[in-house]
């Protein structure tokens, strides 16, 4: 996880450092102020958000047909969770699994609504 991170360094010091405050807020279970940190990056790479899923304070999807998966993911993005990342050629948008992006706007959502 690490490496993946010194890469990141050498092409923008900025969203770097802010990928080092996520790991060290959630490291010490700060995860509110990771998540704060995370929602500013303006170009979140996808250090910024396998960071913020090793956090621990992820909702995912349970394994289920795709058809049921979309419907959620549908539904979440719709409901006010933040997808643009998730979008082809977005910077979450790896891997492109309807259950891996289904995760995403559930967790999206649950973190916005509560």
């Amino acid at each position: 996880m690490y490496k993946s991170h010194l890469q990141v360094c050498y092409i923008d010091s900025q969203v770097c450092f802010q990928n080092i405050l996520i790991i060290v807020f959630v490291v010490c279970r700060l995860i509110e102020v990771a998540r704060k940190v995370f929602d500013e990056i303006p170009d979140r790479a996808l250090v910024s958000c396998n960071s913020m899923i090793a956090s621990g304070n992820w909702c995912a999807c349970k394994d289920g047909p795709d058809v049921t998966l979309q419907k959620t993911l549908d539904n979440d993005c719709g409901a006010g969770a933040e997808c643009n990342l998730i979008h082809q050629n977005g910077p979450c948008f790896q891997p492109n699994r309807v259950k891996a992006h289904c995760s995403y706007a559930v967790n999206g959502f649950f973190q916005k609504k509560g």
